[in-house]
């Protein structure tokens, strides 16, 4: 929510605000969603949007396009887990989002220009070196 969008532009060095794209999912409709509104200035910036899920690549689809209505300069998704399940890879690359990237943790079949891919292995790695040093996990991750 708020708190962590507000904790990446801290961490990132932003300063500059967080916005937030108010979107709608209709119940009898599944994998759909419509992104009504904004709060938040977003003219000649360039914008993050970050979610931890990718399915149909509707919502940010939606959410990037009205973010570019609104004078966004680029809009980057980071995703941690990318299904790209029926025609995702297709709306996204037809869409006005910039950049995608997404991690390894579930495999990719396919990817699109604007696909840079993260892998989790020196995560993983970090964790597993943790456990076997009786380190703590928690104190090296960022939020």
């Amino acid at each position: 929510g708020m708190e962590r969008a507000a904790k990446y532009s801290e961490l990132l060095g932003l300063g500059r605000g967080v916005a937030i794209v108010y979107k709608r999912r209709d119940p009898n409709i599944p994998n759909h969603s419509e992104a009504l509104t904004m709060i938040g200035e977003v003219e000649d910036r360039d914008v993050l949007l970050v979610d931890d899920m990718l399915d149909t690549g509707g919502t940010v689809v939606n959410a990037a396009s009205l973010l570019k209505k609104q004078g966004a300069k680029s809009v980057i998704v980071a995703i941690a887990h990318g299904l790209f399940s029926a025609d995702a890879l297709s709306r996204i690359r037809d869409s006005s989002i910039d950049t995608v990237f997404v991690t390894d943790t579930i495999p990719l079949q396919y990817r699109i220009p604007q696909m840079e891919v993260v892998s989790v292995a020196p995560l993983l790695a970090g964790a597993i070196k943790c456990i076997h040093t009786g380190k703590s996990i928690s104190e090296n991750l960022i939020l």
